[in-house]
């Protein structure tokens, strides 16, 4: 008889986006798909995400912009906020400091509610005028602008 590889199904993927985003992927303990990664200061980084991506910033400030969005939002350290699916997002690391940063891909099963504990922020424009109603729940204390802009750093 022999024991069971603690190991088995366990696998890091290293995924590298040029030389200013990498990150390494790996499975939650509820088995959604995850990743841990850097993001370098220095210029924008655009993306297209193909499910929604709950993202939660654990050190620095990140300029993000959603595409056909109202303008760009600014998160750091503090709730969680949430990429829509088939959307153009464009990162941009503030205060010439790298950001480090959680992301979830978030099952179409499981997508958050509105109000759940977690405060989740969806930055769309629709979501971002409701979590505006609901008051502090948003991670986003940065000014929003109308146009993307690379050099704000507000």
């Amino acid at each position: 008889m022999t024991e069971a590889d603690p190991k088995a199904g366990h696998r890091i993927e290293v995924n590298e986006y040029g030389d200013d985003v990498k990150s390494l992927g790996f499975k939650t303990p509820e088995g959604s798909d995850a990743t841990i990664g850097v993001i370098n200061p220095g210029k924008p980084q655009a993306f297209t995400t193909d499910r929604q991506e709950m993202i939660t910033i654990l050190s620095g400030r990140l300029q993000v912009f959603i595409e056909g969005d109202v303008g760009p939002v600014i998160h750091q350290p503090g709730p969680s906020f949430v990429l829509p699916a088939k959307s153009r997002v464009t990162f941009l690391a503030l205060d010439d400091q790298q950001v480090a940063y959680k992301c979830v891909y978030i099952p179409h099963e499981k997508r958050p509610a509105v109000g759940e504990p977690e405060a989740v922020v969806d930055t769309s424009t629709t979501a971002r005028a409701a979590a505006q109603a609901l008051g502090p729940t948003s991670s986003a204390p940065g000014e929003v602008k109308g146009v993307f802009d690379p050099t704000y750093v507000g």
